[in-house]
């Protein structure tokens, strides 16, 4: 039989994967979904566990949460560039012998991009994935459930467990009489029979009409989860249709820009200042963290210290441009541990030059935001 594997990271999503395997538990029994690679006897390859336990599956799901992607260990390495990654080793090995692997997204993550992905996994940014959300919790399942069938060979719906009927009342005692019979008696045990046939009737009956009554409903509901989902994409095209409509408005009213209009901008055109940022800045969030900047026009030269949030000491340095509030640069990294990284950020700058948002991407650490104030 060929289930349902669901890989996932604990810091990351487990509340989410916990309660997907009961929900998918309930719809195609237990043993069809399998969650953790568990009783792994020592000294055996738990590399060759894994890829067997994948290998026996028809579909896997890779639950992505916000942490998914940039969780480190505690040295600070992130943990998809770990070979020995149990995350890694099942997505990989499902897209080695091309199972079916379906991206899961929760907590409102986006799907990760082939070039933050390592060697080995880099394709499951081309699988097609489907979101749940807490709100439509219940009717995302419901249309997962659906696109997972056809890679299942499990049957369509597994109903809950019937209550123990009910006890048929036992069939009438045959008593011997040895006295001579009375007349009458072959009437009252032909009434004892059919009393019996009735009960039994009644009894296997019931049954059968408590099994047809709950495909109906199952049947209803999807019908009403579907059309609920087609309003939805339907409105949500109209939307799509009307926001492109105001801008081809808005784009057909304005004149056309003359090379007259042009030379007469390009005269009243105003020096723009350079934003003067020399000094010393603070991580508005972790104060200790901090970063001293010498500036020479529109460059600039930096170096950075602080702790990360596992408690690793670090220093950068490295240089950038200013281009109006347009702020980028590189740089490179050491660790307390020696491990050494490099990347580049861009941001904007305050008017006032007292506030600096960036977005860095890091060779270890993966992509983060800071915030620096002075």
């Amino acid at each position: 039989m060929r289930g349902i594997f669901i890989s996932y990271r604990r810091e990351d999503a487990e509340g989410q994967a916990g309660r997907l395997f009961d929900d998918l538990s309930a719809h195609y029994g237990r043993e069809a979904v399998f969650m953790d690679v568990a009783g792994i006897k020592k000294g055996l390859d738990f590399r060759r566990i894994i890829d067997e336990h994948v290998s026996s599956c028809g579909v896997l799901l890779v639950i992505i949460g916000k942490r998914w992607l940039d969780a480190v260990d505690s040295s600070g390495k992130r943990r998809l560039d770990e070979i020995n990654d149990f995350v890694r080793l099942e997505t990989a090995a499902a897209l080695r012998r091309d199972i079916p692997v379906v991206p899961v997204l929760v907590q409102g993550a986006q799907m990760p991009r082939a070039e933050d992905l390592p060697d080995g996994l880099k394709e499951l940014a081309f699988r097609n994935g489907t979101e749940l959300t807490h709100a439509r919790w219940e009717s995302d399942v419901k249309l997962l459930i659906d696109d997972l069938r056809p890679y299942l060979d499990l049957p369509d719906v597994i109903t809950p467990p019937p209550r123990a009927p009910d006890t048929p009342p036992p069939p009438p005692i045959a008593v011997v009489d040895n006295r001579k019979p009375r007349r009458g008696g072959w009437v009252m045990a032909a009434a004892a029979v059919l009393v019996a046939a009735a009960a039994a009737f009644s009894y296997f009956g019931s049954k059968d009409r408590i099994a047809r009554d709950e495909a109906v409903r199952l049947a209803e509901e999807r019908a009403k989860t579907a059309e609920q989902q087609r309003k939805q994409d339907a409105a949500a095209a109209a939307e799509r249709a009307e926001e492109q409509r105001k801008r081809d408005r808005a784009t057909a009213a304005k004149p056309p820009k003359t090379d007259s209009y042009r030379t007469a901008a390009a005269e009243q055109r105003v020096p723009v200042s350079i934003l003067k940022i020399a000094g010393v800045w603070r991580d508005s969030t972790a104060p200790s963290n901090g970063s001293r900047i010498a500036q020479d026009g529109n460059n600039f030269q930096f170096t950075r210290w602080g702790v990360l949030s596992n408690g690793i000491q670090f220093q950068s340095s490295g240089g950038g441009t200013i281009a109006g509030q347009r702020v980028t640069n590189t740089f490179r990294t050491i660790y307390q541990t020696g491990a050494t990284s490099a990347g580049g950020c861009a941001g904007t700058i305050s008017p006032d030059a007292t506030r600096m948002d960036v977005s860095c991407t890091d060779s270890l650490l993966g992509p983060f935001a800071v915030t620096l104030v002075r």
